[in-house]
């Protein structure tokens, strides 16, 4: 590539793509200028590298979706928040991102034709948790010069996605049906509340020297992966468990009593909103062998996590002002003026009311589970056996 030709052509110019081979496996990736100065300094961003073979099923498909749409990538290369060369920047990694999709959706159905297609896009995510807090008024640390630029790097995303999306329905034909929906949205997470370290402060959990969880010593234990659960260390079924089968219930409710009667000693509030056993968390959703012995959601404007500012003004060793917005530990009611918790659910078609919005206060909520039976009704498909959603027959015009 001749470096000097591209990076005079405008203020950052997207490189063609570099194609290797590393250990017998074929990868590509791209090259983009961020930035340069008049004493010659240079910026250059490489995205995240990604394979070229092997992603697709037939594996034949994966070269000529190569030769139509150009290689696949997952995720973004710089923080869209620092500065405006950064959001363009991530702006134009995810604009190709999504019009990756289109065009591989394009090729698709002009070849070999579909019956469905669905995408997954994460755009807005992105934006969302390093824009959140910012954006209100009421969280610590908001600047009203900041938060107006913040605001405007969300519109620019919309409008950024709302150009794909439109490239997407070009695809569609008038009797297809059309869904557009999250799975979250975000609020904002003013404070982060450790529940790790608010178990050992309660002596339910004790680490060893090296910072692990000592079963040994442990009645309970968490799994990060699992951020709103709690498990009891139960002899028997856990391996070196401690605790006896007839004190297996006596443990669920120190833990449910230590979780609720946690303050934050500087707002005065509970962190947690909601700590269930696993035999009261069916009404939630939860249940089964893998789900942890306690449920617990966080109150709003709290997050999981390490507090990182621990003085005086902010809190104590358990609770402290968060880093950034997270979406999984609120309640998912959870709403502000500017934002919602909520994902949305946008539906179009043969057989669906058009114009028609529920009304969640008088009808309630519409809930993940209940789409999969939803669009088997549209497709005059059986509902999925272990589907324990209901269709949602008011969107329905049929």
């Amino acid at each position: 590539v001749d470096f000097h030709h591209h990076l005079h052509a405008g203020f950052y110019r997207r490189f063609p793509f570099a194609h290797f081979e590393i250990q017998g496996k074929k990868g590509a990736c791209r090259f983009c200028r961020l930035a340069s100065d008049d004493e010659g300094v240079l910026q250059v961003v490489r995205t995240v590298v990604y394979g070229t073979e092997g992603y697709t099923q037939p594996e034949s498909l994966g070269n000529e979706i190569l030769r139509a749409a150009g290689p696949f990538y997952d995720r973004v290369s710089v923080n869209p928040v620092v500065d405006e060369s950064h959001l363009e920047l991530w702006l134009d990694e995810l604009r190709y991102m999504g019009e990756w999709q289109v065009k591989v959706a394009d090729y698709v159905q002009n070849t070999s034709g579909w019956d469905l297609h669905f995408s997954h896009w994460h755009p807005f995510d992105w934006i969302n948790h390093p824009t959140a807090n910012g954006i209100d008024p009421l969280g610590p640390g908001y600047d009203p010069e900041k938060a107006d630029w913040l605001i405007e790097a969300q519109r620019r995303t919309y409008v950024m996605a709302d150009d794909v999306l439109r490239q997407f329905l070009a695809l569609a034909n008038d009797d297809d049906i059309i869904c557009v929906m999250s799975d979250h949205g975000i609020t904002p997470t003013h404070r982060a509340a450790s529940v790790p370290d608010k178990l050992i402060e309660a002596e339910l959990m004790v680490l060893s020297k090296s910072g692990e969880i000592d079963r040994s010593r442990s009645v309970c234990y968490v799994i990060p992966a699992r951020g709103c659960e709690v498990y009891v260390n139960l002899k028997g079924r856990e391996p070196g468990g401690i605790v006896p089968q007839g004190e297996y219930k006596a443990v669920q409710e120190r833990i449910i009593d230590t979780l609720l009667d946690w303050r934050d000693p500087v707002l005065g509030k509970r962190p947690i909103a909601l700590a269930l056993s696993l035999q009261d968390a069916q009404i939630i959703g939860y249940w089964g062998r893998v789900s942890g012995d306690v449920i617990f959601v966080m109150n709003r404007g709290y997050g999981w996590g390490k507090a990182y500012d621990l003085s005086e003004s902010t809190g104590s060793g358990t609770v402290g002002n968060s880093r950034m917005a997270i979406h999984g530990s609120q309640i998912p009611t959870s709403e502000t003026a500017e934002m919602t918790n909520m994902g949305c659910f946008l539906l179009s078609g043969p057989g669906v009311k058009v114009g028609y919005e529920r009304d969640a206060d008088r009808w309630g909520l519409m809930r993940m589970i209940d789409l999969a039976p939803t669009f088997a009704n549209l497709g005059n498909l059986r509902t999925p056996r272990h589907s324990s959603g209901a269709v949602l027959h008011d969107l329905l015009s049929t």
